[in-house]
């Protein structure tokens, strides 16, 4: 499996000119300055659960923005969620990390990679940190995802090529 340079993938015309008016918006909104303290944590509160729910939700488990929210807020749920509970706990440690290393502009290492990976699956499986052991099948999928021997050397590629076209 090759790891593709983001430089060098093809875009349509429509994405071009998508891509062109998102930069065209995020250059306006960066002129607007930092937002004070007290908005930029309603912002984070307002939007949190959402999106807790929605990469849950791409990784198949079901839980919706009511549900993270209770949890955020402290409470439990039933016992026969509590697999659930633990996944969304795990994300919001994940984003924490998230937040604290994209503030500091920390790199994109295999290391952060791992420890992301070891706070989402914290508690759900043994192997949480680590990268897998045997090899895996997506049913269905076209693309297969790389050999296990693989994976390490492919993350760390991942990365340098982050690095390499951060300024893109």
């Amino acid at each position: 499996m090759e790891i593709q340079n983001p430089k060098s993938i093809g875009k349509n015309l429509n994405l071009e000119v998508l891509l062109a008016e998102v930069d065209a918006e995020l250059n306006r909104f960066r002129l607007l300055g930092d937002f004070p303290t007290e908005v930029h944590e309603e912002i984070q509160r307002a939007f949190l659960p959402e999106r807790i729910s929605d990469t849950l939700n791409i990784e198949g488990i079901r839980v919706n923005p009511r549900i993270t929210r209770a949890i955020l807020e402290g409470l439990s749920l039933a016992e026969s969620d509590q697999y659930n509970e633990q996944e969304v706990l795990n994300v919001i440690q994940a984003n924490e990390l998230i937040e604290s290393e994209s503030a500091a502009k920390t790199k994109l290492s295999v290391q952060l990679i791992r420890e992301l990976h070891r706070r989402i699956e914290n508690g759900l499986i043994d192997s949480a940190g680590s990268f897998r052991q045997k090899d895996v099948m997506i049913t269905g999928a076209v693309e297969q995802p790389p050999a296990w021997s693989d994976c390490a050397d492919l993350v760390n590629e991942l990365c340098n090529l982050y690095e390499q076209s951060a300024g893109v």
